[in-house]
């Protein structure tokens, strides 16, 4: 990369936060850990100077990671609100060119340039979803801190055409400053992991191969996840005993996730209860990203109904994986998916409950959904999202247009 007048440079120092990747990571964690990975390994002309709060409690991908071109830093502190200022004192100390944060805080002392990514902008357009105890700090913090965010960064970037919409609609952010730049499938997932593998982590959830239909994500109220068990308490069908594979056995419902908060005790675990499918649903809790791999792969489909969505990676995971997929037509899920899934509205019980029956009993539909989602999720690679975000960070910088 070169600057106007083809005047050759020593590279840039570009910084990005990997607290995001830290704890138990959630779908911006794995956004996070995947790009870092996928910039430093496609660009050996930057450095990349990573600031962790806990390396030790880092995705373990980014965790082992090292490159020649990389550079991990540790800058402690607590909330991240005030991590944020703090690190605006090391990023002067580095040198740093650009600081991109992939979830919505930016480090407002620091004066350099930025780039931001807002997901989406669910939590202002589904406020009801969010303004609830124990999440109502969050929220304000957000509402306070996404004008400024988007006010200090040079581009806001997004996951999807349809969260770009809502974030100039709902966050009035400027059109000219927005970017749309798809994320990648996982770069650890096996479509043929081991058999030993896969059977060891469903015999600890008591699954069979083929007999269920997984969930994947936080169990919080904007996944839908009531309308999702009501739909699949009414698709239950006790003589549908076979599939493809040739398996036995009650069809069972995984929801594979933390919960937030006491949501899952107090709303979907009673009405499982009450529609009398306790037997056959199966809450996982956090599952490493290998049970995830083995969980993907064994699943009849998978299913990702969400009224609130900026993307949904466990779309193109289930994919690549070779899961069917039963998702939204209301959010970006759509987007993501295009023609090879099932979709359904999500306010919609008896359709989703169709859709569950359709791919669970018809054996023909469920392998054109299974070739058609593989196709789909090979175009969709942390690569190519890093070289559209190294071109972005160019025109950050030195004000190229992107190509």
């Amino acid at each position: 990369m070169q600057v106007p007048g083809n005047t050759p440079r020593a590279g840039w120092r570009i910084g990005i936060d990997a607290v995001w990747a830290e704890g138990n990571p959630s779908g911006t964690g794995m956004y996070t850990s995947e790009l870092i990975r996928a910039l430093v390994r496609t660009d050996p002309h930057n450095t990349y100077y990573i600031y962790f709060r806990d390396p030790e409690a880092a995705e373990a991908n980014l965790r082992v990671f090292e490159a020649p071109n990389l550079v991990k830093r540790v800058v402690k502190g607590s909330p991240r609100n005030l991590r944020n200022q703090l690190l605006a004192r090391h990023l002067s100390r580095d040198r740093i060119d650009l600081f991109h944060s992939t979830g919505f805080y930016l480090p407002y002392l620091w004066r350099g340039r930025k780039v931001v990514t807002f997901h989406d902008a669910n939590f202002v357009r589904f406020q009801q979803f969010w303004w609830r105890p124990g999440a109502r700090f969050s929220y304000l913090t957000l509402r306070a801190q996404t004008p400024l965010s988007s006010a200090q960064s040079r581009f806001v970037v997004t996951v999807s055409h349809t969260a770009a919409r809502d974030i100039a609609q709902y966050l009035h952010v400027p059109d000219k400053k927005l970017r749309v730049i798809y994320p990648g499938v996982r770069t650890d997932l096996d479509p043929n992991p081991p058999h030993e593998a896969v059977a060891a982590t469903l015999a600890r959830y008591t699954l069979e191969r083929g007999r269920y239909l997984l969930y994947v994500g936080v169990l919080a109220p904007h996944k839908n996840l009531e309308r999702l068990v009501k739909a699949f308490a009414a698709s239950r069908d006790e003589s549908a005993e076979t599939t493809v594979l040739g398996q036995s056995g009650p069809f069972k419902f995984v929801l594979a996730g933390k919960s937030d908060g006491p949501y899952a005790n107090e709303d979907i675990r009673p009405l499982v209860k009450s529609l009398g499918c306790d037997d056959v649903v199966v809450f996982t809790g956090y599952v490493s990203n290998e049970e995830l791999n083995h969980l993907y792969v064994a699943a009849r489909a998978v299913a990702q109904i969400s009224e609130a969505e900026g993307f949904g990676l466990p779309v193109l995971e289930a994919m690549a994986c070779g899961a069917p997929v039963i998702v939204s037509d209301a959010t970006a899920t759509a987007e993501a998916a295009g023609d090879a899934a099932l979709l359904v509205s999500p306010t919609d019980v008896e359709r989703i409950a169709e859709a569950i029956a359709h791919v669970r009993d018809d054996d023909a539909s469920w392998q054109n959904l299974r070739q058609r989602g593989l196709e789909r999720a090979r175009h969709f690679t942390w690569d190519e999202a890093a070289r559209h975000m190294l071109r972005l960070y160019e025109e950050a910088i030195i004000g190229v247009p992107e190509r």
